[in-house]
């Protein structure tokens, strides 16, 4: 898995790049599943994508930090926000 980076220290090209780097291994990791199974895979929507990657950094976030208000202050987004896209995206509490 992925080391959460604290993107509070981060440049925006350096998040970019790192989302990217997401992006494309979720990508290989769907490719290959695709290939195991023997089901052809095309390319994913918009959409999917992002909530993919919003799934993973904070999944990544809740990993390495206490509280929710501590994963919104790191991903740079209310804590509203978070506890939404938690609901919405399905993601596991502790």
């Amino acid at each position: 898995m992925f080391t959460l980076m604290r993107l509070s220290n981060v440049s925006k090209h350096s998040t970019m790049k790192a989302l990217l780097l997401i992006l494309t291994q979720c990508r290989f990791e769907f490719e290959k599943l695709c290939l195991d199974i023997g089901v052809h895979c095309s390319l994913t929507s918009l959409k999917s994508a992002v909530e993919e990657v919003e799934r993973q950094l904070i999944t990544m976030a809740l990993n390495e930090y206490k509280t929710l208000k501590q994963v919104a202050l790191a991903l740079k987004v209310d804590e509203s926000t978070i506890s939404r896209k938690i609901k919405k995206l399905s993601i596991p509490l502790r």
